[in-house]
Order: C-alpha cells, then sequence, then structure tokens
C-alpha cells in the first residue's frame, strides 16, 4: 500500500512538472523560428566531444596494437624455448639410452668373464686335485722304493760283513785251488753285473724322477702364471667395478634430485620415460651388485687357489727332501760298491800273492770258501 501510495504521489508531482518544461520549452523555443546562438555552440562542443571520443579510440586501439604484439613476441619466444628443451630432451634421452644400452653390454660382458672365471676356476681345482693325487702316488712309489732300496743296502752291508770276516781268518786255513778261484772269479763277476744294472736301473729311477720333477716345477709355473692373469684380470673388474659404482651415485644423485622436485597435477609422456628409467637404473644396480659379488667370490676362489698352491709347493719341498734322500742313499750305496770293487782287488791280489808263495800247496775243502755264502 505504502508503494502504490509513492508511486502515485510521484506521478501526480510530475505531471505539473512536465507541464511546466513544456510551457517553458515553448516559451524558449517558440515555434517555426532560428536556433539560437547557444544552440549552436551547444552542437560545436558535441562535435568537438566526437572528435575527441574518435582520437580517444585511435590511441587505445594503438595501444591495444602495441601490447598485441609485444605479447605475441614473447609468446614466439616462449614456443622457441619450448621447441629448443623438446630438442634437448630428446638429446638427453637418447645420450641416456646409449649409455645404458653400452652399460647393459658391459654388464653382459663382465657377467660372461665372471662365468668363464667359475669353469677355469672349477678346471683348476679339477686340476689341483689331479696333482696331488699324483703327488700322494709319487710318494708311495719313491717310499716302496725307498724300503726296496734299504733292504738291498742291509743286505749288502751283511754280505760285506761276512766277506770280511771270512777273509780276516788267517790264509793258512783256507786252501786255494784253481776250481775255487774260478768259481770265485765267476761269482765276483756274476755280482758286478747285477751291481751295474741296479746302478743303471738306479740312474733311470733318477732321471725319470728328475724329469717329474721339471714336469711340477712346468705346472707350478704354470699355476703362477694363471694366478697372475687371474689377479690382473681382478684388478682391472675392481677399476671397472669403481667407474660403474661412480656412474651409479650419479644416477641415484640425479634421481633424487627428480624425486625433490614438485609434483605437477597433470600427467606426462617424459615423466613416464622418467619412471622407466628408473627402473633401468634400479636393474643396473643390481646387476653391479651381483657383479660385485661375483668379484668376491672369485676373489675368494684366488684364495684358495693361492692356499692349494702352497699346499702343492709345500709337497714339492717334500719331494724334493725325499729326492735328496734318495741321492744320498745312492751316493753311499756307490761307495758301498766301490768298496766291494777294492775289496775284489785285494782278494785277486792275495789270490795272485798266494799262488805264488804256495805253488805246490795241497788241495783243500771249500766249506770256508767266502763265496758259499753267496
Amino acid at each position: 500500500m505504502r508503494c502504490t501510495r509513492r508511486g502515485r504521489r510521484r506521478i501526480a508531482c510530475a505531471r505539473p512538472l512536465c507541464a511546466r518544461t513544456s510551457a517553458t520549452r515553448r516559451q524558449i523555443f517558440p515555434a517555426r523560428q532560428e536556433p539560437p546562438p547557444a544552440l549552436e555552440s551547444a552542437e560545436e562542443s558535441i562535435a568537438a566531444l566526437r572528435s575527441r571520443h574518435r582520437e580517444l579510440d585511435c590511441s587505445l586501439e594503438g595501444d591495444v596494437d602495441d601490447v598485441n604484439r609485444t605479447l605475441e613476441g614473447r609468446v614466439l619466444h616462449l614456443q622457441e624455448d619450448f621447441v629448443a628443451l623438446q630438442g634437448s630432451f630428446k638429446d638427453m634421452r637418447d645420450v641416456f639410452g646409449h649409455r645404458i644400452a653400452s652399460l647393459t653390454r658391459v654388464l653382459e660382458s663382465e657377467q660372461e668373464v665372471a662365468l668363464t672365471a667359475g669353469q677355469r676356476a672349477i678346471c683348476k681345482e679339477d686340476l689341483v686335485r689331479f696333482h696331488g693325487e699324483q703327488r700322494r702316488m709319487m710318494a708311495g712309489h719313491w717310499r716302496s722304493q725307498c724300503q726296496a732300496k734299504d733292504k738291498e743296502i742291509h743286505a749288502l752291508n751283511l754280505q760285506l760283513t761276512q766277506y770280511m770276516v771270512d777273509w780276516q781268518q788267517p790264509l793258512g786255513k783256507h786252501r786255494q785251488t784253481e776250481q775255487r778261484r774260478s768259481h770265485e772269479l765267476q761269482c765276483l763277476q756274476d755280482r758286478y753285473q747285477e751291481l751295474l744294472c741296479e746302478c743303471s736301473r738306479q740312474q733311470e729311477q733318477q732321471e725319470q724322477t728328475q724329469q717329474t720333477l721339471s714336469e711340477s716345477r712346468a705346472d707350478a709355473q704354470t699355476l703362477s702364471e694363471a694366478e697372475a692373469r687371474v689377479e690382473n684380470r681382478r684388478t682391472s673388474l675392481g677399476s671397472r667395478r669403481a667407474t660403474l659404482l661412480a656412474q651409479l651415485h650419479f644416477l641415484e644423485k640425479r634421481k633424487s634430485l627428480t624425486l625433490t622436485q614438485p609434483v605437477f597435477q597433470h600427467s606426462c609422456i617424459w615423466r613416464d620415460e622418467l619412471a622407466v628409467r628408473e627402473q633401468q637404473i634400479a636393474k643396473i644396480q643390481f646387476q653391479s651388485d651381483r657383479t660385485g659379488a661375483a668379484i668376491s667370490d672369485t676373489q675368494a676362489e684366488l684364495l684358495l687357489r693361492r692356499s692349494r698352491y702352497e699346499e702343492l709347493r709345500q709337497e714339492q719341498r717334500d719331494a724334493e727332501v725325499e729326492l735328496r734322500a734318495c741321492e744320498d742313499r745312492r751316493n753311499r750305496w756307490e761307495r758301498i760298491v766301490t768298496n766291494v770293487h777294492k775289496a775284489q782287488d785285494l782278494s785277486r791280489r792275495a789270490l795272485a800273492e798266494n799262488l805264488v808263495s804256495n805253488p805246490a800247496s795241497p788241495t783243500s775243502s771249500s766249506a770256508g770258501s767266502p763265496m758259499e755264502a753267496h
């Protein structure tokens, strides 16, 4: 109700106002008369305002064009930067792809080398086992030979003592005959031939022993050379492992830097590729750890082989000591043989002197002859 009343009051007030304004217009502008000079000045001001409006529009359009041109240049510059960044990203992707491929090839080659080294280590273990068995067989053979020689030397010593006891008795009790002397000479010749055969056999055994010793030394030299080659390979693998670890630390640092970067809401293709690269880096790290484990196993095998090589060298030293002992025994045996030869010469001289001194002595029985023991 209030609103309607107020509207009615306004309409009522507006009607006499409109009537007044129309009356004043009629008074000011009578019909069919020339416009006053004030109206002409108003039209001129309106025209000036319109021209000013046009000038302002032109200036505004110029400013807008300048701003648009600067913005277009900036957009073009940003597009060029974006294209350059895309090119650098492609280059980096290619470089890292080649590097990862080269690292995979290197790891494969290192795996092959580690596999061949393991196979060689197995072969060397078999060879060392074979040499150990050969050493034991040789030791048993030479031990039996030495025991046989000791028995022969003991028998020879017993025979020499019998000869010495027989010949120390007085010569008057033994009546020598031609038959007995020929028999003793034949026995001495047979014994001499047996001793010569035994000496030749001992020399052949010594030559065989020297040949076996030279072969053992050659095997030891080959083992030392193989150990040196394995040591060189281990040092090269250690340096290669150091380089791979440095590359791995660099890649881990890059990975940590990429993890510290802010996470964007949108998804990009290159982020998926970086995830793939991270997986590849994890695989490379696993392969490098496996290579390090293989290197440590190889080092343990080298230490084991070194200990076995030392054992072989100790066995070789023992064999050399036994060989020297056999040589000493052979020298003693040769001295005994020379003493036997001297005894033979003395017996021959004694027989000759006896024949010269007693040419017509009667024959005696051969019960006390020293050759009967033989």
